[in-house]
């Protein structure tokens, strides 16, 4: 049976993009592509929202928020690697589990 165009997309992408560290691609996907953006667009908008105390939001959002970000972002990353081997796996034949 022929696989779709989208898994030889995808195996092609994923080949080039294994070569990277497990933590680097964590770090570059999860916490550069998804995580920081979503904390800037809510802070932007929290700001044209207005804010009352402004050195206690920076202080909450720099030094509780960021630490939360990164790791959620690591492990996204993360998770999103460990899927990504196992479809890789699978449609290599290197795993006998189906998708």
């Amino acid at each position: 049976m022929t696989q779709p165009k989208n898994d030889f997309a995808f195996l092609r992408k994923w080949e080039k993009e294994r070569k990277e560290n497990k933590w680097r691609f964590s770090f570059r996907i999860g916490i550069i592509q998804y995580t920081l953006p979503i904390m800037i667009l809510v802070t932007v908008y929290d700001f044209l929202k207005g804010i009352d105390n402004i050195d206690q939001y920076l202080w909450i959002r720099i030094y509780m928020g960021l630490p939360v970000c990164i790791l959620i972002g690591l492990l996204a990353g993360w998770f999103m690697w460990s899927n990504n081997e196992k479809r890789y796996k699978a449609l290599k034949g290197q795993d006998n589990k189906k998708l």
